[in-house]
């Protein structure tokens, strides 16, 4: 009996080997299994963790480019009416400086001028010669100036002062008004005085 209660603990030792064997091999893939879903789960959490970073730093970063454009824009809009009404009150003021100019003797000379300088390239031909309604005194001087049959008429169209002549034969039509020579200045002006 001794030798079968040796066979058996034998036995017995060799089926609990193979089972601590077995459960070794069984804890250790179990192991394995939990630190490859920990891994997997903690590279989950991480590149969730990420993307929301990213996406806050996304957010942030739009937000900031808005609130600057907007900004940007607040300013150019403040600076666009401050240089209109800079160039606005230029302007006004040197429309009144022609006004009162137009009041001068100096400006009888101008229309007389102008009259002869058309005169040299249009006497003539059927020409009409368009003024300001506040020049209807001069009418005689530009028509004496031209010295040439034409017609004279009186336009708001022309707010400034000086003449332009009408070729009625051709079309043509060569502008000395004052209001005329602003608008060029104004042209000028912007290309040159960098507001």
């Amino acid at each position: 009996m001794a030798k079968l209660d040796e066979k058996l603990q034998r036995f017995e030792d060799a089926v609990l080997s193979q089972a601590k064997q077995r459960c070794d091999e069984i804890l250790s893939g179990v192991e394995q299994v939990k630190k490859r879903e920990l891994t997997t789960t903690e590279d989950a959490a991480l590149s969730n963790a990420y993307e929301l970073i990213q996406g806050e730093v996304t957010g942030i970063t739009v937000e900031s480019a808005r609130e600057i454009s907007q900004r940007r824009f607040a300013q150019k809009q403040e600076y666009l009416h401050r240089r209109a009404a800079l160039e606005k009150s230029i302007f006004d003021n040197v429309k009144q400086r022609i006004i009162a100019y137009t009041r001068t003797e100096e400006y009888k000379s101008y229309l007389k001028a102008a009259a002869e300088k058309l005169k040299a390239e249009f006497a003539g031909k059927d020409v009409t010669l368009s003024l300001m309604p506040g020049d209807q005194p001069l009418e005689q001087l530009v028509r004496n100036s031209f010295q040439a049959p034409c017609k004279v008429v009186f336009t708001d169209a022309i707010t400034l002062g000086g003449i332009v002549l009408t070729d009625n034969s051709n079309g043509y039509i060569s502008d000395l008004s004052l209001d005329t020579v602003l608008n060029d200045q104004r042209d000028w002006f912007y290309q040159n005085c960098r507001l």
